[in-house]
């Protein structure tokens, strides 16, 4: 696992409700995304290939992705290398892999939910806690380890 490696290919931050927007750098405390308007709810990060979510937010049938995005969008993973209690460091930053799948909302009618495949979104989504702050930026590079210190 320690040779894996994502490249952050674009990061997305929403200032306010229902408004996001595509920054070059984002700046991580232990509070969240500064200046992210989910920074109020929980202070994790959302990771996702850009592949998967160019995939479902071109698709009109895919009705979550109006209520949904990722921060950091990265080059694509396999789902097993990013288990539970992986960490993934950048400079300073250090993340914590500390839940995956998004939420499904079947009752919306989405075809993915009925779909063999499921939903790339709920097979892909990493939630990350942030074990150490400081700054990431498109084109910085996610190395993917073992957690040393557990939270």
């Amino acid at each position: 696992m320690s040779d894996m490696k994502l490249d952050i290919l674009q990061l997305c931050v929403s200032p306010f409700r229902n408004e996001k927007i595509t920054i070059n750098e984002m700046s991580l405390d232990l509070g969240g995304i500064i200046d992210d308007y989910h920074r109020q709810k929980d202070a994790l990060v959302t990771l996702l290939p850009l592949d998967t979510w160019q995939k479902v937010s071109s698709d009109p049938y895919a009705l979550c992705v109006r209520r949904f995005y990722a921060h950091i969008l990265s080059t694509d993973y396999d789902n097993n290398a990013l288990p539970l209690d992986t960490c993934l460091k950048s400079g300073n930053i250090e993340l914590q892999v500390v839940a995956f799948g998004k939420t499904c909302h079947k009752d919306d009618g989405c075809k993915y939910h009925h779909s063999e495949e499921g939903c790339p979104l709920m097979r892909k989504t990493r939630f990350l806690r942030i074990l150490s702050e400081g700054t990431l930026s498109v084109n910085d590079r996610l190395e993917v380890s073992v957690c040393s210190n557990m939270q």
